[in-house]
């Protein structure tokens, strides 16, 4: 052990640096081991209850009205998935809704159903929101994009939070009437994010397990924030950066001292870092784009100071009393003696 450290100030810092690089990797590899992708957290009301066994617990709280012959309710189930969430370019979420109609309404099946009626399927969001549903047809999936809010929030990266709502009507194309509407969700895995989803209660909601709106209205918010994995990835890319500019402060630092004679290989060594801080940076995950808050008080300070660092250095080198593109004497020439004989 004291081998490992040395007898002096120089000597241990080396030892001792191995020893919290060592700590720090195995912290590392305990926590990351445990790092898993978080599922969208679904709010119990929104959870997707359906069932192809249709027991009077099943539809307790429904009016007569809404519940067909064979005891399942006669409503459309809209399945809302989140596909992906865009918070630098789009700056918006994607959402896939796939509809589940029953009992009179039409025949549910596994990955989606048949309407009985013509159907208009209307929500608030970017681009096409009106979607019109033939009878008899399979009901195909359809895609709504969703505006976040405060996009200010983007330059607290990695702790970066954002809100919104989506909100969906269901009518029939025929009688123009809106169709009781069970509005679910499904707990899916959205890469990079941990989203948390909720249902806006209305008025017009019964029923316990199958929550129908009987005005075929349904509303969620939703609120999104950065996965437990990412931020960690961030702050280790952090830790990096740091640990380099230091590593170049103390390099420098030695120099000016006079305890290291200032090189070609060490100016090198400090532009090959340079370059590095910003290979650094642009793996940092979800591609944030430059400004940030972890920008301006970490990044640019590290490669402002590496840049000082180099001056300093250059400067230094450029001094020195026997400079030459290698720090030795080639102009002066060397005398070989003569082979005798």
């Amino acid at each position: 052990m004291r081998n490992l450290f040395g007898h002096t100030r120089a000597t241990r810092l080396p030892g001792l640096l191995l020893v919290i690089s060592t700590i720090l990797l195995a912290i590392y590899g305990l926590f990351a081991a445990g790092l898993q992708t978080t599922p969208v957290s679904v709010d119990k009301h929104l959870a997707d209850n359906r069932t192809d066994i249709c027991t009077p617990k099943y539809v307790e709280g429904l009016d007569p009205e809404f519940i067909s012959e064979n005891g399942c309710p006669s409503v459309v189930q809209a399945l809302v998935t989140f596909d992906k969430v865009d918070v630098v370019s789009a700056k918006q979420a994607n959402l896939r809704i796939r509809l589940f109609p029953d009992g009179d309404q039409g025949m549910s099946l596994h990955n989606g159903g048949v309407l009985f009626g013509g159907t208009l399927l209307s929500f608030d969001g970017t681009g096409q929101t009106n979607f019109y549903l033939n009878a008899d047809e399979w009901a195909q999936a359809q895609t709504a994009t969703v505006p976040l809010k405060n996009m200010a929030a983007l330059s607290g990266y990695p702790f970066d939070k954002y809100d919104g709502n989506f909100s969906m009507l269901l009518q029939s194309t025929e009688t123009g009437e809106t169709l009781p509407l069970w509005l679910t969700a499904s707990p899916t895995e959205v890469p990079g994010y941990s989203v948390t989803l909720k249902k806006v209660p209305q008025p017009e909601d019964m029923g316990r397990v199958v929550s129908a709106n009987t005005v075929g209205y349904g509303k969620l918010d939703f609120h999104i924030e950065r996965s437990t994995s990412d931020i960690f990835q961030v702050m280790l890319l952090m830790f990096v950066l740091l640990v380099g500019a230091a590593s170049a402060a103390l390099t420098t630092w030695f120099i000016v001292r006079g305890h290291r004679p200032p090189s070609l290989g060490i100016l090198a060594w400090l532009a090959t870092y340079l370059f590095s801080l910003i290979q650094v940076r642009n793996q940092f995950p979800g591609s944030p784009p430059l400004g940030l808050n972890l920008d301006r008080f970490f990044t640019f300070p590290a490669i402002a100071l590496v840049l000082v660092f180099i001056l300093i250095t250059a400067w230094a080198w450029l001094h020195r009393a026997d400079w030459d593109m290698g720090n030795n004497d080639d102009d002066k020439t060397v005398d070989v003696p003569e082979r005798v004989g």
